[in-house]
């Protein structure tokens, strides 16, 4: 939360934002970082929350986050 509320006051130039995480019994941790960043103008990407150690469905939506900003980065790379 810390970092989050710093980055609100310098607001880096960022396109895009999400949050990894795990917990044992809070699970609106995303929407609260989310929430503590309303100065930057960010796209937010799908967050990945598993509760514990990671399974293999958790793996999975890490890739599909990386592979997500890989596209995201390849299109700005190509002007589009």
């Amino acid at each position: 939360m810390y970092a989050a509320s710093l980055a609100n006051i310098l607001r880096p130039k960022l396109r895009y934002a999400s949050v990894i995480g795990s917990y044992g019994w809070a699970t609106s941790a995303a929407e609260g970082l989310v929430k503590a960043v309303p100065n930057l103008k960010v796209e937010v990407l799908q967050p990945v929350i598993c509760k514990g150690l990671p399974g293999e469905s958790v793996f999975a939506a890490l890739d599909k986050m990386a592979e997500d900003i890989r596209m995201r980065h390849e299109g700005l790379a190509s002007g589009r």
